[in-house]
């Protein structure tokens, strides 16, 4: 099966390092989506969640390194490995995504592996005391 992909807009709220027996360990990013494009992703195959406090998201895991494409067509690799830092894009930005969809054993996967942005709107998620 060859790969296809869907390109949307969206933010990346969060990242988390997500390790499952049997599987590789993955970071996975918590995505706000466009409006426009909740259907489009819900038909692409990839569920969507409601948080607690109603708002809707998508979960995707991302390749070990993701292109961040600025618009003259030059892209920077950051490291999205577990053993990288915790990431989100600048808050109420919209920026283009792009997720492929493959197939392995019989299983569909998604991956996100590209954003059309600037290094400035990836910003390090810093760890907080939780005893403070």
């Amino acid at each position: 099966m060859a790969l296809e992909n869907i390109t949307i807009q969206g933010m990346i709220t969060t990242t988390s390092n997500k390790t499952k027996e049997n599987f590789a360990p993955r970071k996975t990013a918590f995505l706000k989506v466009a409006e426009e494009d909740k259907g489009r992703l819900i038909t692409f195959g990839i569920p969507e969640y409601t948080s607690r406090e109603g708002e809707t998201f998508f979960c995707v895991k991302l390749t070990d390194s993701v292109k961040l494409w600025d618009k003259n067509g030059g892209y920077q690799t950051i490291d999205t490995t577990v053993n990288a830092p915790n990431f989100k894009t600048t808050e109420n930005v919209m920026l283009r995504m792009n997720i492929v969809k493959g197939n392995k054993n019989h299983n569909d996967f998604y991956r996100l592996n590209a954003i059309q942005c600037e290094v400035e709107n990836i910003e390090t998620i810093k760890e907080t005391n939780p005893f403070e």
